[in-house]
């Protein structure tokens, strides 16, 4: 059996959706505003869990999973 789930939130700070976005060449996953990609979360995908980062601290290589 195989499930899919897509995780997304709202922004805390716009209202946006914060999608999470898996990094390229790595299994870390981050949390995106769809408003402002300067709201950015760490994104922890076992607990669904995450704070504020600086999106400098990550690749801007990344794609939607």
């Amino acid at each position: 059996m195989v499930s899919l789930i897509k995780a997304y939130s709202d922004c805390p700070i716009c209202s946006g959706k914060i999608n999470a976005m898996k990094l390229k060449n790595s299994e870390r996953y981050i949390g995106v505003c769809n408003k402002n990609s300067e709201h950015a979360f760490s994104f922890d995908y076992t607990t669904f869990t995450g704070k504020p980062v600086a999106i400098e601290e990550f690749e801007l290589k990344i794609y939607s999973n």
